[in-house]
């Protein structure tokens, strides 16, 4: 249900980085070049054939192992007159429809953190949809994430404990949220995960046509990331949200070939394997948002018969 490019379960493919677990590049469970994902990684024993971009490499100067304290997580928000706080947007009753799930999970063996970081999350979940709208007003449009809130428009955090294994890569996870009931196909599912695995994954679909039944407008999508990379001021949830909906596509103009963009800066764009050269085309400040020059994933008023009005 999902697809991008990268590596073996235990060894990368050709061109793509070496298993780091600093960096959040790690790769067990997860297969290439599969029959169910071609181009991608599949996430190897789920229910649902699952295909992904694989982990993204962590930020510069960021050892994902290295899980920080809640006392340094709270430095991450603020009052929301910032990039990296804010609130999200309520729409009608706060569930129905195709919405964002926020979750909260850590492993059995794993102290849990939810009472200390659920309204953390709030303000992360908050930059994250900041990403969004502050991308969509560069091409004259207003684009909000529809999150789950409750009666109060109160942003609905779950919170879940996973086994003792149930941490240690994204098939593992991917199953105990379903066997928990969060399968639900009107549900993409952000998990705010307590681990020092990976920095963020995703899953994906390869699927470009335009049009409501495009694959990635439906769900069940899961984006995961550890604490290493939470609240950052270029948010990592809003670059594994963006996956589970559909980017970057491989037939983009300026796609990678493994899910990603190649035309910095843009929030989704880096060289995720050695045979990519990137372009320096938008100002650094652009690196929090959303496609630079908005011709390959994201636009809220394409050109045309452009790109992005015909897929």
């Amino acid at each position: 249900m999902v697809v991008e490019h990268a590596a073996a379960p235990s060894s990368p493919g050709q061109g793509t980085p070496a298993e780091d677990r600093g960096r959040g590049l790690v790769y067990a469970g997860l297969a290439h070049g599969t029959a169910a994902c071609p181009h991608a990684l599949e996430v190897v024993g789920v229910s649902v054939p699952t295909c992904s971009d694989g982990p993204d490499d962590a930020p510069e100067g960021v050892n994902v192992e290295e899980r920080p304290t809640t006392q340094q997580l709270a430095g991450t928000v603020s009052d929301g007159s910032t990039s990296t706080g804010g609130a999200v947007p309520c729409y009608g009753d706060g569930v129905t429809g195709s919405r964002m799930q926020a979750v909260y999970a850590h492993a059995a063996d794993v102290p849990s953190r939810y009472a200390d970081v659920v309204s953390m999350i709030g303000q992360w979940a908050g930059a994250a949809d900041k990403v969004y709208r502050d991308s969509a007003a560069e091409t004259g449009g207003i684009r909000h994430l529809r999150w789950v809130t409750d009666a109060s428009c109160n942003l609905s955090v779950l919170n879940v404990q996973l086994s003792n294994n149930g941490d240690d890569d994204l098939s593992s996870t991917i199953n105990e949220l379903q066997s928990l009931g969060l399968n639900k196909a009107n549900r993409h599912y952000m998990v705010w995960t307590d681990a020092g695995v990976y920095c963020g994954i995703g899953t994906f679909v390869d699927d470009d046509t335009a049009g409501a039944r495009n694959g990635n407008n439906s769900g069940p999508a899961y984006a995961r990331v550890d604490s290493g990379c939470w609240g950052k001021s270029n948010p990592v949830e809003a670059h594994e949200i963006l996956h589970g909906l559909g980017a970057v596509q491989y037939s983009a103009p300026h796609s990678s070939g493994g899910g990603h963009c190649t035309d910095e800066y843009d929030r989704m764009c880096y060289a995720d394997s050695s045979s990519v050269t990137l372009t320096y085309v938008c100002p650094s400040s652009h690196e929090r948002l959303f496609d630079c020059n908005h011709d390959d994933y994201f636009s809220t008023s394409p050109p045309a018969a452009s790109y992005l009005a015909t897929h």
